[in-house]
């Protein structure tokens, strides 16, 4: 069990999300909730599950939480990291639904090892495109802090000149998007950014939670309409 600055104590035995780690040791307006043990400081990232191990120090024993002041800017994203059994089974369950009631005729790609993105092939582009191009591969990166917080932007084939109105496709990712894609010739960034306070996440303690807050449903009707509104 981690143990709290209060004297409480909170058994974890599942993929336990940062923000309830804060509730638990009581964590107030202007702090951060800390993880120490074995000689190291962790910050929490209240949008984050972490799983049992990375609660314990290198020899097995559970962290300390603390509160500290918060001298960040903010937790930010991340992208390309492990993600556990869990929350993988989460993801796919969406890729999944997604495949079978929109997709039936298209096929998606999915990273298996950690479900750090999916590409949906030949992805039909809105009319006012057909001058540029009729269909795209579309890339969505996902970040490690989902579903807590979305994705950023999108990813078109880097061989689209531009957009309909020269605006929103990219050489580059910005607003803490992913960079990786647009490292390589294969895709273009396009902006699609969400306000963190407008996106509403499910509370995710079985798979199927995640259809009772924002998810990549939610996500790919957001990208539908930036790609056919570009006023």
């Amino acid at each position: 069990m981690i143990k709290f600055k209060n004297g409480k104590m909170m058994d974890v035995r599942g993929p336990v999300l940062g923000r309830d780690i804060e509730e638990q040791a009581g964590i107030g307006p202007g702090r951060i909730a800390t993880a120490i043990g074995g000689g190291r400081v962790k910050v929490i990232n209240r949008d984050k599950y972490y799983r049992p191990d990375e609660l314990r120090t290198r020899d097995g024993k559970w962290v300390r939480i603390e509160d500290s002041p918060d001298r960040s800017k903010g937790h930010g994203y991340s992208f390309g990291g492990r993600r556990d059994d869990f929350m993988k089974a989460v993801i796919f369950d969406q890729i999944r639904d997604l495949s079978e009631k929109f997709f039936k005729n298209t096929s998606i790609q999915v990273d298996e090892d950690d479900a750090n993105w999916m590409m949906i092939e030949s992805f039909l582009l809105p009319p006012a495109w057909r001058h540029i191009a009729s269909t795209s591969d579309l890339l969505i990166s996902i970040p490690d802090q989902y579903p807590n917080l979305p994705p950023v932007g999108f990813y078109l084939d880097a061989r689209i000149s531009t957009s309909p109105n020269g605006l929103h496709l990219l050489t580059d990712g910005y607003h803490d998007a992913d960079r990786t894609p647009t490292q390589s010739a294969r895709w273009k960034w396009f902006c699609c950014y969400i306000n963190p306070g407008s996106w509403r996440p499910p509370r995710i303690r079985r798979v199927e939670d995640w259809r009772n807050g924002d998810n990549l449903w939610q996500y790919l009707t957001l990208i539908r309409w930036a790609l056919g509104d570009l006023s």
